[in-house]
């Protein structure tokens, strides 16, 4: 019996499989092929599943592989993750502990703290813990604060306003003083010590002459009240400035 020629599909078949269906199609005779090619095709079909399972199969080891390969680094992943969760309840205590202190040192400046400071405490307080259930009160309590603070620069700019105005008015008043002959001895030297030569012009005029480059002299110009009489000034020089006064 001369054995059938394989259809050409099933020689694509490899290994094993295709020495099956070849002793298969043997035993079947010359009418095999004829009489059961529906089982011929079905078997075939059955082998192609077949092959197509081995190479998911192979893949699937593959994909395993490679997954347990990327397992140790995946475990650190996880391990650092754990431990940024430890680290971030470890800050969230902090806070909390570092929220009830700063609550304590504010409470505590609302005493004797004048507002700016408060104004400061209670705006680093807002800052740092916005969520804080205290954070409500706290904000009142800053803009309570912040109507004490502009008073107080109010109170603060007018008291300087008032000190500045008081020193222009001494300032005069000794100007009056020292050009209607009512100063002491003392007072003249104190008034005129320290000033420069351009003050000095301003003041009493050109001197009467220049006995040094650094001494200046000012004749019967200005009177003393201590004696009722006009004097000379001497004016001594240094660096610029009255170092000493005479009076003759």
């Amino acid at each position: 019996m001369t054995t059938p020629t394989p259809p050409t599909h099933l020689r694509i078949l490899s290994g094993g499989l295709a020495a099956v269906l070849l002793a298969f199609l043997s035993g079947c005779g010359g009418g095999g092929e004829a009489s059961g090619g529906t089982d011929v095709d079905q078997l075939i079909k059955n082998a192609e599943s077949y092959t197509q399972s081995q190479q998911d199969i192979a893949n699937l080891d593959k994909e395993k592989k490679q997954v347990m390969a990327q397992l140790p680094l995946a475990q650190k992943k996880l391990e650092a993750a754990q431990q940024n969760v430890e680290n971030l309840k470890a800050e969230l205590d902090s806070l909390g502990t570092g929220e009830d202190q700063a609550y304590e040192d504010l409470q505590s400046s609302l005493q004797d703290a004048p507002p700016d400071v408060i104004v400061i405490l209670s705006e680093r307080f807002v800052r740092d813990f916005p969520l804080s259930a205290k954070a409500a009160s706290v904000q009142q309590q800053l803009a309570t604060s912040r109507v004490k603070q502009q008073e107080q620069e109010k109170q603060l700019a007018a008291q300087e306003q008032e000190k500045k105005a008081q020193e222009a008015a001494r300032r005069q008043a000794r100007l009056e003083k020292f050009k209607n002959g009512q100063m002491s001895t003392v007072e003249l030297k104190a008034y005129l010590g320290g000033k420069s030569e351009a003050e000095i012009i301003q003041l009493m005029g050109l001197p009467t002459s220049k006995t040094r480059h650094d001494t200046w002299e000012y004749n019967d110009r200005y009177g003393l009240s201590n004696t009722g009489k006009r004097g000379r000034i001497r004016l001594y020089f240094m660096g610029g400035r009255v170092n000493s006064v005479g009076l003759y």
